[in-house]
């Protein structure tokens, strides 16, 4: 199953994530949120989106999805396109 990470401004995705939960009736656990605050260690939720990333690809690849250019680039930063291929 593809995994789905959504890195968001504040809240956005932890928002987004309980709309589907009320919708749906509950979240697929191939689904993570990447939160992201104003005053967060940019190292820090780089290398958090990795694990989140390497956790979530089961062999088929992982959907990303983000409100953040600066942030996707730096955490799929020289294997964006290789990681699709993948």
């Amino acid at each position: 199953m593809i995994g789905i990470l959504l890195i968001t401004h504040n809240g956005l995705g932890d928002s987004l994530v309980d709309c589907v939960r009320h919708v749906m009736g509950g979240v697929s656990p191939n689904l993570k949120v990447l939160s992201v605050l104003a005053d967060d260690d940019p190292q820090r939720k780089e290398d958090e989106g990795r694990e989140l990333m390497a956790q979530l690809d089961t062999g088929e690849g992982v959907l990303v999805l983000s409100d953040l250019v600066v942030q996707l680039r730096a955490i799929l930063d020289g294997g964006c396109f290789s990681l699709a291929g993948q």
